[in-house]
């Protein structure tokens, strides 16, 4: 089973990255635009692992505590996926606490046993895969009116990626909420 660790955006979160996703797509030519239920922030992915690893994992996120915080999007740009830059991304302001998270799952996991790409992290939402646009849209990608997201981080998910009728299908085996303290509600 193919798994990582994620921050899960809430329903409204959701619509609005949905409905970016379906803005971006009406200028494009072709691609997979990521469905309103597979959007998420990976914090860690790790990979091909056995149901028993997927149990010490659980145990993992069940003993993490982080004070809940808020992301805050930037822009939209893209990464590189097999020498293309065909992967449309809407990048995540870096925070303390978004890289905090980030590296204690990272030393945790590391802790375990496994092993994991160490490469930079780069918080974002994946809008589309495969994705095709003209020419002039990177000129005009900069002019488009994106606004600014800010989304509440209080959960932390163990995500399954599967593929089911060819498309992409991600589904949280586990996750733990963390608690507001009263004196920090966000």
């Amino acid at each position: 089973m193919r798994v990582f660790l994620a921050l899960l955006p809430d329903d409204k979160s959701k619509a609005k990255l949905h409905a970016l996703g379906r803005k971006m797509k009406l200028h494009s030519t072709s691609g997979s635009f990521t469905s309103a239920n597979n959007f998420h922030v990976t914090l860690v992915f790790i990979g091909d692992v056995s149901d028993e690893t997927v149990e010490k994992i659980k145990k993992v996120v069940n003993e993490t505590k982080f004070t809940p915080f808020v992301i805050k999007t930037r822009h939209m740009g893209f990464f590189s996926h097999k020498g293309n830059k065909d992967i449309l991304v809407w990048h995540i302001d870096k925070s303390h606490e978004i890289n905090q998270l980030y590296e204690t799952m990272f030393a945790k996991l590391l802790k375990l046993g496994f092993e994991i790409d160490d490469r930079e992290f780069r918080p974002h939402f994946t809008l589309a895969r495969k994705a095709v646009f003209p020419e002039e849209f990177t000129e005009k990608r900069d002019s488009l009116q994106t606004p600014v997201m800010f989304m509440k981080c209080d959960r932390l998910s163990l995500m399954e990626s599967q593929k089911i009728g060819g498309k992409l299908v991600y589904k949280e085996l586990f996750g733990k909420t963390m608690d507001t303290p009263a004196e920090k509600k966000i």
